[in-house]
């Protein structure tokens, strides 16, 4: 008893159903049919609506797709700006062989990209496959000159330049300028 009571308390203070409820009413969908496009029943959608239950991260990404939004837009607000704001101050990073990793985007689940930023030192590497991606990336080379040295390419990249790779290509960047290069790196997220 005492743990459906903190279910209904956590729901109640997460406002997910109210907004789920509220978002269904505006879009003119009966419950029935946002129940079926989730895979839920009506009476367990009846009841995230009532905020009497919880949903499950699973739960909570079927709802939202049936609603046709992200999944944030059904957390509190506060959480919703939590999850898409990510503050300067607030950035985790790691240093690895001299190159700086910063996390420009908040990393959860949910998510379809990442992005980071990459600071290679001058003479230094940054080597794709020393990361852990296994996602399709682009980037921007914000400031610098660079090598990038793939199985297929070698190319020079410049200032502004953009590249792409899917997700199996494993590629090296060397920094050949005289000063810092800076990249923005966006990683797509597979299987949402």
């Amino acid at each position: 008893m005492a743990k459906v009571k903190r279910e209904t308390t956590e729901a109640l203070r997460l406002g997910v159903g109210s907004r789920a409820r509220e978002l269904r009413s505006k879009l003119g969908l009966k419950m029935e049919e946002v129940a079926a496009r989730a895979g839920l029943s009506r009476p367990f959608l009846s009841r995230i609506e009532r905020n009497e239950a919880l949903p499950s991260l699973p739960t909570l990404v079927a709802l939202a797709r049936a609603l046709g939004v992200d999944p944030s837009h059904l957390l509190a607000q506060e959480e919703a700006e939590e999850a898409i704001v990510l503050r300067a101050s607030d950035r985790p990073s790691a240093q690895q062989d001299g190159v700086i990793l910063e996390q420009l985007t908040r990393d959860i689940p949910i998510r379809r990209m990442q992005m980071l930023q990459v600071t290679v030192p001058s003479g230094h590497t940054l080597d794709r496959r020393l990361q852990r991606y296994d996602e399709d990336q682009c980037a921007m080379c914000v400031t610098g000159e660079a090598r990038l040295l793939s199985d297929a390419h070698t190319l020079a990249i410049r200032e502004g330049d953009t590249f792409y790779f899917r997700s199996a290509t494993s590629y090296r960047i060397e920094n050949v300028g005289r000063n810092p290069l800076v990249l923005l790196l966006v990683s797509s997220r597979r299987g949402f």
